[in-house]
């Protein structure tokens, strides 16, 4: 990746995604930066993904809720992936992590963008 791109990358401030509009049903709690009607779309693609895993692979399914990050655009994405991982690779498109919940337990964290391929990469994530 060019230096120039990383430097504007690691300018760019960071969303704060506790403050998205979200949405929470059976295994998932989303965010999505555009709005609540995308956090109902996505919260429930993943529950009929899960359900699909679930009858696929015996130990598909996360043991507690996972939550999802859709960001609206690259850039906060890329911006967000830099804070939390450490780096960002422009071609990233997803990526799936262990974070702490709020009471100190682990959580599965699922993040995307939207972008034409976002659904494909749920469905990927969601499987890890």
């Amino acid at each position: 990746m060019h230096l120039a791109l990383l430097t504007i990358i690691a300018t760019l401030p960071v969303v704060n995604v506790e403050k998205l509009p979200r949405m929470t049903q059976g295994r998932y709690e989303v965010l999505a930066q555009r709005d609540k009607n995308t956090a109902w779309q996505v919260v429930w693609f993943m529950n009929r993904i899960a359900e699909h895993y679930g009858k696929e692979f015996t130990n598909a399914m996360p043991a507690a809720k996972a939550r999802v990050i859709v960001f609206s655009n690259h850039d906060d994405f890329l911006a967000y992936a830099k804070e939390q991982r450490g780096d960002a690779q422009s071609a990233l498109a997803g990526y799936t992590a262990v974070r702490k919940d709020p009471g100190g337990g682990r959580q599965w964290e699922l993040v995307a963008f939207e972008y034409p391929g976002m659904w494909r990469t749920l469905a990927h994530e969601g499987l890890h």
